[in-house]
């Protein structure tokens, strides 16, 4: 995929923790299906949005990283964990609704040469997330599975990707 097949598209920071994973590849896949979770119903996650798959890492007090970029099909009232998907990611147990994701891509290497949200931020300051109240752009997405950011933001992101490498899930 490139930029330009992204451009009608809206693009969302969609957070995730790391739960010790260094590989990008591993991301949630049940029965050949890759996809994310929320602990809410996650209705702003539908087909004409691009994910940015941020990883907070909960363990070694890395910054947050994007690590690739995915749409999905978007989110219906049957995205809802099943018991099997919950024996095989337990925390799904908590964070029950989920869209699949198609078109993934993932950096290449490890989780730690994503690209750093911070920076990302740096960039941007407040004109990054669309519709923000918060006075600190650090905080702008604190608290949230996903966030909506502008199309700058969306094209700036998709640009620093392709410069670190992607390829297809």
């Amino acid at each position: 995929m490139t930029t330009n097949q992204f451009k009608n598209l809206s693009g969302i920071l969609k957070f995730e923790y790391s739960y010790g994973r260094t590989n990008p590849h591993d991301l949630l896949n049940f029965n050949n299906m890759y996809f994310t979770c929320s602990p809410k119903p996650a209705r702003q996650l539908s087909n004409d949005k691009l994910l940015f798959l941020v990883i907070l890492d909960d363990f070694q007090n890395e910054p947050p990283k994007i690590i690739g970029r995915s749409q999905t099909n978007g989110f219906t009232n049957q995205n809802v964990a099943n018991q099997q998907m919950i024996q095989k990611y337990p925390r799904l147990s908590h964070y029950k609704y989920y869209v699949d994701l198609i078109n993934t891509e993932v950096i290449k290497g490890s989780i730690l040469d994503g690209l750093n949200l911070y920076d990302v931020i740096d960039h941007f300051k407040l004109s990054m997330f669309v519709n923000t109240k918060a006075k600190n752009p650090y905080r702008a997405y604190a608290q949230q599975s996903y966030r909506l950011i502008s199309d700058d933001a969306r094209d700036y992101i998709n640009e620093e990707l392709e410069k670190i490498g992607l390829e297809s899930l």
